[in-house]
């Protein structure tokens, strides 16, 4: 089942008398369950059996299929980058979860216990998906982060004492940003999750892309500002709710510090420099 918002997908595996067939592909990861039967993952020539009980991932970007032979049971997730990029946990497990779910992970004979305890919280998702109460995206985006942090700490990670070069941090840093800049996260709000301080993150940041974390996230607002103003019919007020402004004075202030003019004047240049390019033009074809 699929919520049309979340766009996150969870489906009961019942092969009856015949074999049923994932194609994995696209944007989205595959987290399955299996807990009776067998299944075979395909990823080009490779071919992997997997015996029940047992748990698959497989990271966004792979292409491989997944042959789930007759009488299996099981659930399958299907879960979408965004959605996927905010569940993932905060603090300094972070950056190690994020590291091992870039990889395709089979657990064979998983424990009774996390099966069970990871069923569970599939069917608080597959609940969320169908009954669509408010708050369902938070609920979704909590159990989906407690089924990662057991999926990780069953593949018996190694923890090393630092996680995250400083690529890796600026890395992470502006996949974050385009997640939640709209909710205007605190710098250390973006350290906490990435586990690592406020004072490494502002070097990694200012080394690689020459400003400091809060200048980046400034510019980034300020870039789908002027999108949205140059680009949609969006009032300036509808714009502010839209990129997580609660108060269109403090709206205006904010792009007036940034350009010097209000965004509703910033907009009626803009279409006065495209009326007289479009003028211009139409006058040259002229005969």
């Amino acid at each position: 089942m699929q919520n049309n918002q979340l766009n996150i997908e969870a489906e009961v595996i019942r092969s009856a008398f015949t074999t049923t067939e994932y194609v994995i592909r696209g944007a989205r990861s595959y987290l399955v369950i299996l807990h009776a039967g067998q299944c075979t993952l395909i990823e080009g020539e490779d071919e992997m059996i997997v015996d029940a009980p047992a748990q698959i991932w497989t990271p966004v970007g792979i292409s491989a299929r997944l042959s789930i032979s007759p009488g299996s049971r099981g659930v399958v997730l299907r879960i979408p980058e965004t959605i996927l990029g905010l569940s993932i946990p905060a603090g300094s497990i972070s950056g190690y979860i994020r590291q091992a779910i870039r990889k395709v992970i089979v657990l064979h004979s998983a424990n009774p216990s996390l099966i069970q305890r990871m069923t569970r919280l599939f069917d608080d998702i597959s609940g969320e998906l169908y009954e669509n109460h408010p708050a369902a995206q938070e609920i979704v985006q909590h159990s989906l982060s407690l089924m990662l942090i057991h999926f990780w700490r069953a593949s018996k990670p190694v923890i090393h004492g630092a996680v995250l070069l400083p690529r890796q941090i600026v890395h992470e840093f502006l996949g974050l940003v385009e997640l939640h800049m709209q909710s205007h996260w605190t710098i250390e709000r973006y350290s906490k999750y990435l586990g690592v301080s406020k004072d490494r993150l502002n070097t990694a940041t200012r080394r690689s892309v020459g400003m400091s974390p809060n200048q980046y996230i400034q510019q980034r607002l300020m870039s789908e500002v002027k999108t949205l103003l140059l680009n949609s019919d969006l009032s300036v007020s509808e714009i502010a709710f839209k990129l997580g402004f609660a108060d269109a004075a403090y709206f205006n202030r904010f792009f007036q510090r940034h350009e010097n003019i209000p965004p509703g004047r910033f907009r009626t240049r803009g279409v006065q420099r495209d009326g007289q390019r479009i003028r211009g033009s139409e006058f040259a074809t002229w005969p």
